[in-house]
């Protein structure tokens, strides 16, 4: 790419040259990143890092031209692994770009093995699950698995407490365990930094790969009653993630009416699992646990801002 600020997106908006980060182009910034000229919050992503062996062979990252159409159009260039010693192309990255129209930055992520885009909602990082580029050290393994879903930084007894809710979920709501196992293959995490934000839980899916993920900002409850809301936050986050895989929710381009849309989606769904619990043999304290959470999910339907979430904000 002999001119990188002479380029244009695929819509043929002119784009500028930047490194992500506000970093120099010799130092180990994790992307280089051409924003549009008009709209400098939408953009184009290339991941610097790359691996240095494929298959047991040395490797190195080039960039070249698909000799298909415009060579300014930046979604025309890709990345080739080549040969250290032969120069021979071993592997071809057509989607090696990221396309952005928010505030994002690209981390690392150990248990995947991969740099993954990260919005920043808040102050906060918010996974999207979008991973970029290619594979770069083994993923870790999870600490357990329950009902085939694997468990991430969490304790290794989290595990069996989380099968001690699906387990009471489906003596309880059969119906809604088997909600919850029908958005696998599926990730969970423990992720306390979602208390900064006020959020339960996220969740993201699709890009790329077919692993759903969910986090939850706190470990699972020992008695489910004693954290009802735990067991509405996973409904919940099923919600999102059955919504991601039926293509009604998308984290790029999420409009403030699509935000709304999508939180009124999974608090719908909440209502409707509290509905349904509401009909079983609960009592005393516990059904009033659940009325209160069923007064709320009511609550934030009528206001319809669901502004708990930045993105749904005006």
């Amino acid at each position: 790419m002999s001119d990188p600020d002479n380029l244009i997106d695929a819509d043929g908006n002119a784009l500028v040259f930047s490194v992500l980060g506000g970093c120099s182009a010799d130092t180990q910034c994790p992307s280089y990143v051409w924003y549009r000229k008009e709209g400098p919050t939408k953009g184009i992503a290339l991941l610097r890092q790359w691996p240095t062996d494929f298959n047991g062979v040395a490797v190195v990252p080039v960039l070249a031209w698909n000799k298909s159409g415009d060579a300014r159009n930046i979604t025309n260039w890709q990345v080739l692994l080549v040969d250290r010693n032969t120069s021979q192309v071993l592997q071809t990255v057509s989607d090696a770009f990221v396309k952005f129209d928010n505030a994002f930055d690209i981390l690392f992520d150990s248990e995947s093995g991969y740099y993954e885009r990260v919005n920043q909602v808040a102050g906060s990082y918010v996974p999207t699950g979008q991973r970029v580029g290619m594979q770069l050290t083994q993923p870790l393994p999870p600490v357990g698995v329950a009902e085939e879903i694997r468990f991430f930084r969490f304790a290794a007894e989290d595990v069996g407490r989380f099968q001690n809710v699906l387990d009471w979920m489906k003596k309880m709501t059969p119906p809604w365990y088997q909600f919850v196992l029908q958005q696998r293959p599926l990730d969970i995490y423990l992720n306390p930094q979602l208390k900064t934000q006020g959020w339960a839980g996220s969740a993201a899916c699709c890009w790329g790969f077919d692993h759903a993920r969910i986090e939850f900002e706190h470990r699972p409850p020992q008695d489910v009653f004693s954290d009802l809301y735990y067991v509405v936050s996973l409904v919940h986050e099923a919600q999102h993630v059955a919504d991601y895989r039926a293509k009604k929710l998308f984290v790029q381009g999420r409009s403030v009416d699509a935000c709304r849309a999508a939180e009124r989606s999974a608090t719908e769904t909440e209502r409707a699992f509290l509905v349904d619990l509401l009909k079983t043999q609960i009592y005393g304290q516990d059904r009033d646990h659940a009325n209160a959470y069923l007064k709320f999910a009511d609550a934030k339907l009528a206001d319809g801002t669901f502004d708990w979430n930045p993105a749904c904000r005006d």
